[in-house]
């Protein structure tokens, strides 16, 4: 979903294979959601580029993911159980 300022756009679904709990944004033009697999309980994130949201991909091994991004290449995603991993702009 998209705020142009007076309305909010229709959300896009990602991934229904997953419960998505956590986002952080550092502008309309970047976004990453981050989650847990319902069937196998992994930790998954996705990013959105202000149009399209990219295929979600397992970071974590246990789920309860949640994430804090402070710029495009400067990501930090923490599981449940405390394990962490950094995103730097294209990589896990």
């Amino acid at each position: 979903m998209q705020f142009n300022g007076s309305s909010w756009s229709k959300p896009q679904l990602v991934d229904d294979s997953i419960d998505w709990l956590s986002v952080s944004c550092t502008s309309s033009q970047f976004c990453v959601a981050t989650g847990m697999g319902f069937d196998d309980q992994h930790g998954y994130a996705t990013t959105f580029d202000g149009a399209h949201g990219s295929t979600p991909t397992q970071i974590l091994p246990n789920g309860s993911v949640v994430i804090s991004c402070a710029t495009t290449a400067a990501c930090v995603a923490v599981d449940g159980v405390g394990d962490a991993i950094t995103y730097a702009g294209s990589t896990w």
